[in-house]
């Protein structure tokens, strides 16, 4: 957050691939670095994350977040492959 605040963009980037390179199944890593992605514009990268955190720890707001993302984008296919993640979670 430190680098952040102060403009070291690069710093966090670094901080976070080192994070995800030592454990790249640790959901909250994963969170952060999505959420990181997501901030900087690089919205195909935070699906790839969102996808990795569905795989590890398949909760529903996994799935949901998974799901808002995919329905940002203006491609209709990838639009289209939310419903399966959403289905689930509007039955319970």
């Amino acid at each position: 957050q430190f680098a952040q605040q102060i403009g070291r963009y690069d710093l966090v980037s670094e901080h976070l691939d080192l994070l995800l390179k030592e454990n790249p199944t640790d959901v909250k890593n994963l969170q952060l670095a999505l959420t990181w992605r997501y901030r900087q514009g690089d919205r195909e990268g935070a699906i790839l994350l969102a996808r990795e955190m569905v795989k590890y720890s398949p909760t529903e707001s996994a799935q949901l977040l998974l799901a808002k993302l995919l329905l940002q984008r203006s491609d209709p296919v990838t639009r289209q492959e939310a419903r399966p993640w959403l289905w689930p979670i509007a039955e319970s």
